[in-house]
């Protein structure tokens, strides 16, 4: 390898690399990078950008990748714009066809951001992508294009409490639905994550809460025979027509039984969801802020207790009331598309003494995934005390 790079202190740096891995006839790959760092009256020009040319006893291959981000920052604002593109071509040997792992996309963006030394920032874009596809022949064409506009809030002014709020709205459009199987689709995301400390620390908070809405694909599985004792399942011919049904099938008891796995594989089919994530963290250490104290107070010092409270619905019910609210869980409501969700409570007495100390754990989760024939349903609650 070898590398030459330029540096002006009043203007930027810039670096060319050249790096080679050559194994005799099996591999040979050669790499060229470019990369720089502009700055000159309140401009800023950034680029990244590899070129890798590779040949081994079966393939060519051409792997180009390049970003450039150019801004501008006035008074409290920055304004920018960038492109991003990889194309990834690789053929067997003499050949033009492009074998099916060959793709390419091209991305631009525009932007408007608080300035970087803010404490309160905000930032808003636009971002519009296109996506390449070999076809039947080998040729790469165009599959899709998608387009977004996402806009970003941030409060950190104070040091003990963070506030970010952002949301995108994606516009995809398939131009050729024989390379992209994936549906037409707009979708909307918007995003809340807080956290927080009072009194010391005695009260953590960490607060996260997603809506959106977009598509699932549908599940089908199948069992597949394995050693005795590798698997999980066992084959019950119920109907005693030596055929295996999907539905008879059951977890094994016993290891010489555990002859079958359970393998799921997407379909080309999809449905349409609306999608909440929803996380709560808090934690009470009273410690923190009576450490030292007499009386009750110095008995709630021995005291802690953390809660936990994650849930991921995708459901199809379009009613706004039930698709905001993070706390409907019920795995068993056939408008539930997919489900995982987890509640754990732990009481602590006396947890950072090396001597004694106790806690108690309640734990339940919950989990549903959408198959072709149905769904398939979870539950477990756990009690756990030390």
């Amino acid at each position: 390898g070898a590398k030459l790079g330029l540096e002006k202190k009043s203007l930027g740096t810039a670096l060319y690399q050249f790096n080679s891995f050559v194994e005799q006839s099996i591999y040979r790959g050669y790499q060229h990078n470019l990369t720089s760092d502009i700055a000159k009256k309140g401009f800023q020009l950034v680029v990244r950008s590899s070129l890798l040319t590779s040949k081994t006893e079966l393939n060519n291959g051409r792997f180009l990748k390049y970003k450039a981000v150019l801004s501008k920052e006035i008074p409290w604002v920055k304004i920018g714009a960038g492109i991003e593109q990889e194309e990834n071509k690789t053929s067997l040997l003499n050949t033009d066809s492009l074998l099916a792992i060959s793709f390419r996309f091209l991305e631009w963006q525009a932007f408007v951001q608080s300035a970087d030394t803010a404490k309160n920032s905000f930032r808003i874009s636009y971002l519009n992508r296109s996506d390449w596809l070999p076809d039947v022949n080998g040729l790469l064409k165009k599959a899709s294009v998608g387009q977004s506009v996402a806009a970003n809030l941030l409060l950190s002014k104070k040091a003990t409490s963070v506030l970010q709020i952002s949301g995108t709205y994606r516009k995809l459009a398939v131009v050729d639905s024989l390379l992209l199987a994936q549906q037409p689709d707009n979708s909307l995301v918007a995003r809340i994550e807080y956290t927080a400390r009072f009194l010391k620390g005695a009260i953590t908070t960490s607060t996260f809460y997603e809506v959106g809405s977009g598509l699932e694909v549908k599940k089908e599985f199948s069992y597949i025979k394995v050693q005795p004792g590798q698997g999980l399942y066992e084959w019950i011919d119920a109907d005693n027509d030596s055929i295996e049904d999907l539905d008879e099938f059951f977890v094994a008891v016993f290891a010489d039984k555990k002859q079958y796995i359970k393998v799921f594989t997407p379909t080309s089919d999809f449905v349409k969801t609306y999608n909440n994530q929803f996380s709560e963290i808090l934690q009470l250490s009273p410690a923190n802020v009576w450490g030292g104290k007499k009386g009750f107070r110095k008995f709630l010092t021995l005291l802690s207790n953390q809660t936990a409270y994650r849930i991921d619905r995708k459901t199809s019910n379009t009613d706004v009331e039930k698709f905001l609210n993070p706390f409907l869980n019920q795995s068993k409501d056939v408008e539930i598309v997919t489900l995982n969700s987890s509640f754990r409570n732990t009481f602590f007495v006396n947890r950072f003494n090396s001597r004694f100390g106790f806690d108690y754990s309640y734990q339940q989760t919950k989990n549903k995934s959408l198959l072709v024939s149905g769904s398939e349903q979870r539950s477990n609650v756990f009690h756990t005390f030390k």
